[in-house]
């Protein structure tokens, strides 16, 4: 079974991510970031996104990948979209 994992925060070390190899049984299924400049550009092959279409997607864990307080404003950004804390 693959872990399907949403990617949200597509700066520097976000792109570092989507370039890095993924043990065979993870997968980025999306990725997400509030820059409006970042929206609808490819990196490393994968479509950037506003965070509130990560609602109906099908994943299993949600990676912030943000420093500090901007994590948890993102945190908070996904509470409100309705995604549960566990993910």
């Amino acid at each position: 079974m693959n872990l399907k994992l949403a990617l949200f925060g597509i700066g520097k070390n976000g792109k570092k991510l989507l370039s890095f190899p993924l043990r065979k049984n993870v997968e980025i299924v999306a990725a997400f970031d509030n820059d409006k400049s970042m929206w609808n550009t490819v990196v490393e092959g994968k479509s950037i996104h506003p965070i509130y279409k990560i609602k109906g997607l099908d994943f299993d864990l949600v990676l912030i990948v943000a420093p500090g307080d901007a994590s948890i404003n993102m945190e908070k950004q996904l509470i409100g979209l309705g995604i549960a804390e566990e993910k």
